[in-house]
């Protein structure tokens, strides 16, 4: 894992880029590189999916509560923690803010399981009768997942770990 610092320049352009594929404000201050990923630091986490060409937060992240839900089955809920797809017909609740293309907070039996990239909007979900409605790209105990850990043990000494919980 290597730590760069971000310019200003840089800064500027990915605040800029994740404001617009994502809806949240972040202004990274470093970054971490891993193989398939990029994750920018600040307040909180958010990565650059470089595989996917995708931002979203980190799954244990505040900052994850602030992105459209998808609520699953116990059925379902299993599964997706194991990387599986978000599936209709196993949505039980679909946020009206959904957007194709757009990150989604993944949750079930009252926790966060994942984070997904919606393959539609919510018209498109609440209408569909089955097939993938988001991929899923982030869940507990994946590479990103434990770099982010890894880093907080190493540099914050649990002075910002209370800031990472699961949101239900």
């Amino acid at each position: 894992m290597k730590i760069n610092y971000l310019s200003k320049k840089e800064i500027k352009q990915y605040s800029k880029e994740i404001m617009e594929r994502t809806g949240i404000h972040f202004e990274p201050e470093r970054a971490l590189e891993l193989e398939n990923a990029l994750v920018l630091v600040d307040d909180g986490f958010m990565i650059y999916d470089k595989k996917n060409s995708a931002f979203y937060p980190f799954l244990a992240d505040k900052i994850s509560g602030q992105l459209p839900q998808l609520e699953v089955d116990s059925g379902a809920s299993e599964r997706i923690k194991q990387g599986a797809n978000v599936m209709r017909p196993g949505i039980i609740n679909i946020d009206s803010k959904l957007k194709n293309g757009w990150p989604a907070l993944i949750t079930g039996n009252k926790e966060s399981l994942a984070i997904a990239i919606s393959m539609m909007d919510y018209a498109e979900a609440v209408s569909a009768q089955k097939g993938v409605v988001a991929r899923n790209v982030h869940r507990q105990g994946d590479q990103i997942w434990n770099a982010v850990i890894e880093f907080v043990k190493k540099y914050y000494k649990g002075s910002n770990q209370s800031e990472m919980k699961q949101h239900p």
